[in-house]
């Protein structure tokens, strides 16, 4: 479920953005019961987004310093309970504060979808598990491209000079 290298510019370029993250709650996931379908936790999706933002420079070796926390909370996992093709379609509200203030950065729903089709494996149940895992590296992937989107208008200058947001907090 991990994204890789989507940031790695952004994060080469900007450098309160390395190694300046954290995780903080994440909520809204469900156990797998083996007797059920495959389900996400919270704690596979706490994984999935903290190693996400490792492998993007993003993550702070130690939380305690991190500049800003992000957390997540699973409002709707949409999928079927049966079907040839699995089609999984979460909607995340993703939420990035810097540490200290409190202050959001970012703070939006990213709503994907990811679908397995039966050539990638014949049991129902390992078809939903990939499916599973797919959209939330969709999810992942979304949140990261969108904070990045917002990121950069945040500080990039207006016509009139440099925005007030650019002044990245010093440290």
């Amino acid at each position: 479920m991990t994204v890789h290298n989507v940031l790695e510019k952004a994060v080469a370029a900007d450098t309160h953005l390395e190694e300046s993250f954290a995780v903080g709650g994440v909520t809204g996931g469900h156990e797998t019961n083996p007797l059920w379908t495959p389900e996400v936790s919270d704690a596979e999706l706490r994984e999935a987004l903290e190693r996400s933002l490792e492998r993007n420079r993003m993550l702070a070796a130690m939380p305690d310093s991190a500049r800003y926390l992000v957390t997540a909370r699973i409002l709707r996992f949409g999928r079927p309970l049966v079907g040839f093709s699995m089609r999984v379609s979460p909607s995340i509200a993703y939420r990035v504060v810097e540490q200290g203030t409190e202050q959001a950065i970012f703070d939006e729903v990213v709503s994907t979808s990811y679908t397995v089709d039966f050539s990638e494996s014949p049991l129902g149940a390992e078809r939903l598990r990939l499916a599973n895992e797919g959209a939330i590296r969709e999810s992942i992937r979304e949140f990261l491209n969108r904070f990045h989107d917002v990121w950069i208008a945040r500080v990039a200058p207006t016509p009139n000079g440099p925005s007030p947001a650019a002044a990245a907090p010093s440290s």
